[in-house]
């Protein structure tokens, strides 16, 4: 095993659970811990098995439980909520949104996608009683990313929650602007020409924004 390779599993056997956990508590920071926890749950989450994502979801309550003053605390709670959509567990994953949503308040320089990953799976698994509170969440955390993807998700969220409380206008130009996004194929950076383009659209939603940009 590499020398990092500890903290960045893809199985969880008891013993890569006992090894994992043997060599975290030599780690001599909260900080440290947190992020080894925070990258080894992505790891698990990354393989898709629901067993592995339950696994990390029990590394990030850890993460909560343990370290709550540290710098990962909010994407710890947006990886949770991920994790639990991945699971089908709704209602647990919007709380664990709204964990996440919290812990950015209190650490304001910690930025996330929370209001942007919010807003979507409002939108994917049609929460129409939350849209206006994922609205209002990518307003707070509007940081004008200069990236397509969250210009896209963004406009997005705006189209959708406009339209559901009758906005005509107003989600029509979200759905222009979220349709233009979505066609870059340059983020406009020199540097970094190809980061943060968008790569698929779900057609469901697609079909939505066309029809609302008329």
């Amino acid at each position: 095993m590499g020398r990092d390779d500890w903290y960045r599993r893809t199985t969880w056997s008891a013993t890569d659970r006992a090894e994992f956990y043997a060599r975290l508590n030599r780690s001599r920071t909260l900080e440290a811990k947190a992020q080894y926890l925070c990258i080894q749950a992505g790891h698990l989450q990354e393989t898709g098995d629901c067993d592995r994502i339950a696994a990390a979801v029990e590394l990030l309550d850890d993460l909560v439980a343990r370290f709550p003053c540290t710098f990962q605390l909010t994407m710890a709670h947006l990886q949770r909520a991920e994790c639990l959509d991945a699971l089908d567990r709704v209602g647990e994953a919007i709380e664990s949104f709204r964990a996440a949503v919290a812990a950015r308040r209190a650490l304001p320089n910690v930025c996330t996608r929370v209001a942007l990953v919010f807003g979507m799976f409002c939108i994917r698994r049609e929460l129409v009683e939350l849209l206006p509170e994922a609205e209002a969440y990518v307003v707070e955390f509007d940081d004008e990313s200069p990236f397509p993807r969250d210009v896209f998700e963004a406009n997005a969220v705006f189209a959708i929650a406009r339209a559901q409380r009758g906005d005509t206008p107003g989600a029509r130009a979200a759905a222009v602007g979220a349709l233009a996004a979505a066609r870059l194929t340059t983020s406009g950076l020199p540097a970094h020409s190809t980061l943060g383009l968008v790569d698929d659209v779900e057609p469901k939603l697609l079909a939505q924004l066309e029809r609302l940009a008329g």
